[in-house]
C-alpha cells in the first residue's frame, strides 16, 4: 500500500490518452441518444413534457436516479466516506423507504389524475393560490440551488481534472446540456439518463474496487486499526452535531417526502410512465439503486482513509484517487465520465421541470388558449432562457466556497416542512382547505428563510435562548419544530372554514380514492397481478436496507 502525500492545493490532473477517449467516447454516446430520441415525435405537449405518457419502468427508475444523484453527491459522499465513514448512509436509504411510500401512496394518485406538475395537482385540490406559490418557488430554488450547487462542483472537478477555468467548463456543460434539453424535451432528458445510471454505477464499481484494493481488501480494510470506533456506524449519537439519531429518523422524512414524493424534479420522471403499475415498478427500482451510492462511494472513501489516515484541511477524497496510482489508465477516464454523466443529468432535469412549470403552471394559466404547438414552443424557449440564466449565473461561481454551497442546499431542507405538511393533509384529511393550505405554505416557507438569513447573520447569540435555538439548532430539529408548527396550523386554520366542495375531494383524497374511477376487467386482472410482484419487491427491499444496519453496526 503507498501512501500518498498531498497538500491542499494539488490538483488531480495525470489523465492519460486512453482517459480522454474514454470521456470522449461517454460524450459521443449522450448526444447520440439524446438526438436519437428528439426525432421521436415532439409535436404535442404530452410528447415533449412527458415523452407521450409511454416511458417503460426501467428507463423511469434509472432517470429517478439519475435526477437525484449529481455530481456533488458523488464528490460528497465519497468525501463523507474519507472523513466521517458511513454517516452518509442513513440520507440515502431513508429514501430507499420514502420512494415505497411514493409508489404506494403517492404514484396512483398522480397517474390517475393525468396531471403535467405536482403543482396542478395541489390546484385541484387546494386552488390556485397554492399551485403559484409552488411554482414560483420550485422555479426559483430550482435555478438558484440545484443548478449553481451542481455547476460549482462539476466546474471545480473540471478544473482539477483538465486545467479548465472554471467558466469555461460550466459553459461547457451547460450548452452541451441545453442543447439536448432544449431539442429532445423529457424522453431525451429520460434516456440519456437511463445510460448515465449506467455509467455511474460502473465507475462506482471501480472506483470502490481500486480503492479497496489500494487498502489491502475488504477484510484488512474493515480491521484496520487506524478507522475511529464506529466508522461504519450509520446512526450517530442523539448530541451529534451534523445528523443525531432523532433528526434523522423523524426529520430526514420529512425532507424525503417533500423531495421525492411531491417535487416537479423527480416526479415528472413517474408522470412520463405507461399507466400507474409501471410507475410503481420504476420508482420502486429507483430505491433500489439507491442503495447502491452508499455501498460504492462511500466505501472507497473510508478505503481511502485506512492508508491515509486523517485528511488535512482542504484534501478531497477525489483528489487524493487522482493524483495517486490508485487508478490505472482508461480507470481515471471512467471515473470522470461517471462525474460528468451525473452532474449533467441532474442539470438536464433541472431545466426540463424549470420549463415545464413555467408552461403549464404560470404560461397556460395566464394564456388559456394556447394551443400545443405553442406550448412546446414556449416549453424550448423557457429552457432556452434557463439555460442562458444559468450561463449568466457562472460569473458568481467563484464566489461559492464551501460554507456557501452547504446555505444554498440548506434552502431546501427550510422550504420542505410546510410543502410536506399540505401534500400530506391534502391527501389523507378530506377537512382541510384552500385558504389554510396557501396561508400554511407561505408562512411556512417564511420562517424557513427568516432561519435561514438569521443563522448566517447571527453569528453569536446567548446560549439556552429561544432566538438560539431558532438561528443554530441542528437543521433536522428545525425541520421537525417547522413540520409540527404548519400541520398544527393547518388543522386550526381548515376548521374556520367550511369543508371543501366534493370536487375537491373525489380522485384527490384518500378517502374518496376510488369514487369516479371504473376499472375494466383486464385491467383489474393486470392491477392484482403486478400488485403481488411489486408487494415482494418492496418487503425485499426493506429487509436489505434492515440487514445493511444491522451488518454495519457489528464491524
Amino acid at each position: 500500500m503507498g501512501h500518498i502525500l498531498l497538500d491542499s492545493n494539488v490538483t488531480t490532473g495525470g489523465l492519460s490518452a486512453s482517459d480522454f477517449w474514454v470521456v470522449g467516447i461517454y460524450m459521443a454516446i449522450v448526444l447520440l441518444i439524446a438526438f436519437y430520441f428528439s426525432k421521436k415525435g415532439q409535436k404535442t405537449t404530452e410528447d415533449f413534457f412527458l415523452a407521450g405518457r409511454n416511458v417503460g419502468w426501467f428507463a423511469v427508475g434509472a432517470s429517478l436516479f439519475a435526477a437525484n444523484f449529481s455530481s456533488e453527491h458523488v464528490i460528497g459522499i465519497t468525501d463523507s466516506g474519507y472523513s466521517e465513514g458511513m454517516s452518509a448512509a442513513n440520507f440515502e436509504w431513508f429514501a430507499c423507504f420514502i420512494m415505497l411510500f411514493m409508489a404506494w401512496f403517492f404514484v396512483p394518485f398522480y397517474m390517475k389524475n393525468q396531471i403535467f406538475t405536482t403543482p396542478e395537482f395541489i390546484e385541484r385540490r387546494f386552488g390556485s393560490k397554492s399551485r403559484w406559490y409552488l411554482s414560483v418557488v420550485s422555479i426559483i430554488t430550482y435555478i438558484i440551488t440545484k443548478v449553481s450547487v451542481s455547476l460549482y462542483a462539476g466546474g471545480l472537478l473540471l478544473q482539477s481534472v483538465f486545467g479548465w477555468d472554471i467558466y469555461e467548463a460550466s459553459l461547457l456543460l451547460l450548452l452541451i446540456t441545453g442543447l439536448y434539453t432544449v431539442a429532445g424535451g423529457i424522453r431525451s432528458v429520460i434516456f440519456t439518463g437511463a445510460f448515465q445510471t449506467v455509467i455511474i454505477l460502473v465507475s462506482g464499481v471501480v472506483l470502490a474496487y481500486a480503492c479497496i484494493k489500494n487498502a489491502g481488501g475488504f477484510e484488512n480494510m474493515i480491521q484496520d486499526s487506524t478507522l475511529p470506533d464506529k466508522y461504519f456506524s450509520t446512526f450517530k449519537s442523539i448530541d451529534d452535531e451534523n445528523y443525531p439519531w432523532p433528526g434523522m429518523l423523524f426529520g430526514a422524512p420529512i425532507l424525503g417526502i417533500w423531495y421525492w414524493c411531491t417535487d416537479q424534479f423527480i416526479v415528472q420522471r413517474v408522470l412520463s410512465s405507461q399507466n400507474v403499475h409501471s410507475a410503481r415498478r420504476g420508482t420502486i427500482l429507483g430505491a433500489y439503486l439507491k442503495l447502491l451510492p452508499v455501498l460504492l462511494f462511500a466505501l472507497a472513501g473510508i478505503a481511502l482513509f485506512a492508508v491515509e489516515g486523517r485528511p488535512l484541511e482542504g484534501q478531497h477524497a477525489l483528489s487524493i484517487i487522482f493524483s495517486g496510482n490508485i487508478l490505472g489508465s482508461g480507470f481515471k477516464g471512467l471515473v470522470v465520465a461517471g462525474l460528468l454523466a451525473a452532474l449533467m443529468s441532474s442539470i438536464a432535469t433541472c431545466f426540463n421541470s424549470s420549463s415545464t412549470l413555467f408552461t403549464f403552471d404560470i404560461y397556460k394559466k395566464l394564456y388559456p388558449e394556447a394551443g400545443e404547438f405553442q406550448l412546446v414552443n414556449v416549453g424550448r424557449f423557457a429552457t432556452f432562457a434557463v439555460v442562458i440564466f444559468s450561463i449568466l449565473w457562472v460569473p458568481f461561481l467563484n464566489q461559492l466556497e464551501g460554507n456557501l454551497v452547504q446555505y444554498l442546499q440548506s434552502i431546501q431542507g427550510y422550504i420542505a416542512p410546510p410543502i410536506t405538511v399540505v401534500f400530506l393533509c391534502g391527501l389523507l384529511w378530506s377537512r382541510a382547505t384552500g385558504k389554510a393550505s396557501f396561508i400554511v405554505l407561505v408562512t411556512g416557507g417564511a420562517i424557513g428563510i427568516l432561519r435561514l438569513i438569521m443563522e448566517k447573520s447571527l453569528e453569536t447569540t446567548e446560549p439556552s435562548t429561544l432566538l438560539h435555538y431558532f438561528a443554530h439548532s441542528n437543521f433536522l430539529y428545525f425541520s421537525i419544530a417547522l413540520f409540527v408548527f404548519c400541520f398544527i396550523l393547518m388543522v386550526i386554520l381548515s376548521y374556520t372554514e367550511p369543508k371543501p366542495a366534493m370536487e375537491k375531494l373525489i380522485g384527490l383524497t384518500y378517502k374518496y380514492r376510488n369514487d369516479g374511477i371504473d376499472l375494466s376487467d383486464t385491467e383489474v386482472i393486470n392491477e392484482q397481478k403486478w400488485k403481488k410482484i411489486n408487494i415482494i419487491a418492496s418487503v425485499i427491499l426493506v429487509l436489505i436496507v434492515v440487514s445493511l444496519w444491522l451488518i454495519l453496526k457489528t464491524f
